[in-house]
């Protein structure tokens, strides 16, 4: 591999990295999930009576736990992730030891 095919894939595994860095952010992987169900409550503060409208979550929003229905997306996604670190970062070196 040349240094400028080096440069180029560093370059796609950046790009790579940066969008799963985003797909595997818990909070926006769970903003989108079919599971997620609205609850009400109603309360009383002071004598009035209040209904309250918040988001309800098998897994308490924690998307690497295995009661989440995505458990499985979710571990593959950041396995994949993880790989393509260990990718960037050996080709990383080798990139750095041919530019020496």
């Amino acid at each position: 591999m040349t240094v400028k095919e080096m440069d180029a894939r560093l370059d796609e595994l950046e790009i790579e990295i940066d969008d799963l860095d985003a797909k595997t952010d818990i909070e926006k992987f769970c903003d989108e999930c079919e599971h997620i169900r609205v609850a009400q409550d109603i309360e009383n503060f002071w004598g009035v009576k209040c209904r309250r409208e918040y988001a309800v979550c098998p897994a308490d929003f924690t998307p690497y736990w295995d009661d989440c229905p995505r458990c499985a997306e979710y571990e593959e996604l950041t396995d994949k992730l993880t790989a393509l670190r260990e990718e960037h970062e050996q080709l990383s070196a080798a990139y750095d030891a041919a530019v020496a």
